[in-house]
Formats: structure tokens, sequence, C-alpha cells
């Protein structure tokens, strides 16, 4: 039975993720599953709320170039800005090694 290892941090960030969104619902007055329709409903609101869906998305299906994508540039300038020059290897998108090294 293999245990928890560096090439599955990522897996472990996933549960984390969906241990605190169920936290904040438990103990919140209103859901992150509201709040995200509420922002539909405001007509000024809506553009951000779906512009924000559609980057997230297409970020987690590789669908957006390394050099574009927002989530993996602002990895990249954390990184350089922390002194963290670690390539974006293991689980990343495929396209994650091929940022430039600004």
């Amino acid at each position: 039975m293999e245990r928890h290892n560096e090439t599955h941090i990522g897996s472990m960030g996933w549960v984390i993720l969906a241990g605190f969104v169920a936290l904040w619902d438990i103990t919140q007055e209103e859901s992150l599953s509201h709040a995200f329709s509420r922002g539909l409903e405001n007509s000024r609101a809506r553009p951000a709320v779906l512009l924000g869906l559609g980057v997230t998305a297409l970020h987690l299906l590789s669908a957006i170039p390394a050099n574009f994508d927002p989530f993996l540039l602002t990895i990249d300038r954390a990184r350089q800005y922390d002194g963290l020059r670690r390539p974006l290897g293991g689980l990343s998108p495929p396209h994650a090694s091929t940022l430039p090294l600004c």
C-alpha cells in the first residue's frame, strides 16, 4: 500500500480544499455555492463570476497556453519574488514547464 509522498501532494491539496469548503458551508451564514449563485443573479457581478469560472475551468483542463494562464503566471511570479525558483512539476499541467524564467 502506497503512503503519502511528494508526487501526490496535489491530491492532498484537493482534499484540504474540499474540507475547507465543507467547513465554510457548515459554519458560515452563506454557503460558497449560494454566494456563487447570487453573483450570477446580479447583472453587475455576473461577467466577473463567469470569467472567473471560465478561466478556472480552462486552467484545470490545461486549455490555456502557459504564457497566458493567469494561475501559472501568478505562481511563477510569486515563486520568483520569494526566491522559490522550483519548477512547476508534479501534477501541474503538462505545459507548465514551458513558463519563461522572467
